[in-house]
């Protein structure tokens, strides 16, 4: 029998609501009581239709065992009180609801103290009305039954979350650390990149303003010799041609410079933002995000420039609104891909503030600038929340 046939099912049941499963557990358990009460009605002590309804509570607080396991612990504990001063009602099953239900409540109670109350409520009751309903007290096996095995599953789920707890904590600093880590790491390749482009355009002054006034120079001396120094029109020809290949070449380079961060390899790209996202939800963040018709031979600057643009747009959304939903989507956009990351939780103009990461939004509105898109970022009109969006023109920009 292939596997995913076993998968799918068991995919489907895990998706819906702890609600409606716990509500088909309750449903289950209740029906094998109230089967088991019918068939051992001869065993069946005190008022019947009460025992019955008691029994039905019991298996009902199973419900609320992972939404409100303390309340669950307090209606299964006085219901289990309440049947055994009744008498007896013979069921199994209503036992196997008892620990699942004092399992739960050391599992999913929100605080060590909320999971002692939730014991105590399961084991006090009855602690309390069985001396009042049977005078001649308890045997070993009683006390086993009603307070050893409850108790000793509650400590190990209690045990058992807390640890998951701690782990959970430390993954998420660890999480938080590599964020850190990835930051600094953009901190020093901006400043290196901010360098670059002050000595582009030092460069671009000093060097482009010499070779245009020498072409002038070249061009005028070749105006008033006209034909009275063929050897020396010639020799500025040659000159003059140098000179425009010399200002092309260093209009080619500049470029280069002021743009050669977003072409180093290790800069990331729109293969790494799944992984990216996962850092970021690993700090805490809520995180959707979905990719849409992404051209398979995009540009590195235009793979890097997007992936600055979702890290620098989740790192102010993790900052300035943690635990706030995030959305990011990625879609072609005719010749351009288009990049939109919004979060629904500030709308604080620190949100999009220049620095905030390595880049913050000014380096990156002039990294986009460079391959001819466009970046906005802003408060939602309409709600709550803060959008980036931007728009980066697949074809290189003609310039």
């Amino acid at each position: 029998m292939p596997e995913g046939w076993l998968r799918r099912p068991r995919a489907r049941w895990r998706a819906l609501p702890v609600t409606i499963r716990d509500g088909v557990l309750a449903t289950a358990f209740l029906v094998l009581t109230q089967a088991e009460l019918f068939a051992r009605a001869h065993l069946l002590e005190g008022p019947p239709v009460l025992q019955h309804l008691l029994l039905a509570c019991i298996c009902g607080s199973v419900t609320l065992r992972r939404t409100r396991p303390t309340l669950a612990a307090a209606v299964c504990g006085v219901g289990m009180a309440a049947t055994g001063a009744l008498g007896t009602a013979p069921s199994a099953a209503v036992y196997v609801v008892y620990l699942l239900v004092t399992y739960s409540v050391g599992w999913y109670a929100s605080s060590r103290r909320a999971a002692a109350l939730g014991l105590a409520a399961l084991v006090l009751p009855d602690a309390v009305v069985y001396p009042l309903t049977q005078p001649e007290g308890r045997n070993i096996a009683d006390i086993v039954i009603n307070a050893g095995i409850p108790v000793a599953l509650w400590l190990l789920a209690r045990l058992g979350r807390e640890h998951l707890d701690r782990a959970i904590v430390a993954e998420r600093r660890l999480a938080a650390e590599q964020l850190r880590a990835v930051e600094e790491r953009a901190r020093r390749s901006e400043a290196a990149a901010a360098e670059r482009r002050r000595i582009a355009r030092e460069c671009h002054d000093v060097i482009g303003h010499g070779i245009t006034l020498m072409l002038l120079y070249t061009e005028a001396a070749q105006a008033r010799l006209g034909d009275r120094e063929q050897a020396a029109a010639e020799a500025l020809d040659v000159a003059a041609a140098a000179g425009r290949t010399a200002l092309a070449d260093v209009r080619q380079v500049l470029d280069v410079l002021r743009a050669g961060d977003d072409v180093d390899p290790g800069a990331g790209g729109l293969d790494e933002v799944a992984e990216l996202v996962e850092r970021v939800r690993g700090a805490g963040a809520n995180v959707d995000w979905h990719a849409i018709d992404l051209p398979a031979d995009l540009p590195a600057t235009v793979s890097t420039t997007a992936y600055r643009v979702v890290q620098e747009a989740l790192t102010n959304a993790l900052r300035h609104a943690p635990g706030a939903p995030v959305q990011v989507s990625l879609c072609r956009d005719r010749d351009a891909l288009r990049v939109q990351v919004v979060d629904a939780g500030s709308t604080a103009a620190t949100n999009g503030s220049t620095g905030s990461s390595g880049f913050g939004l000014a380096g990156l509105q002039e990294r986009v600038g460079l391959l001819g898109g466009q970046l906005a970022a802003g408060p939602l009109g309409d709600r709550p929340g803060w959008q980036v969006t931007a728009s980066l023109p697949i074809a290189p920009a003609r310039r």
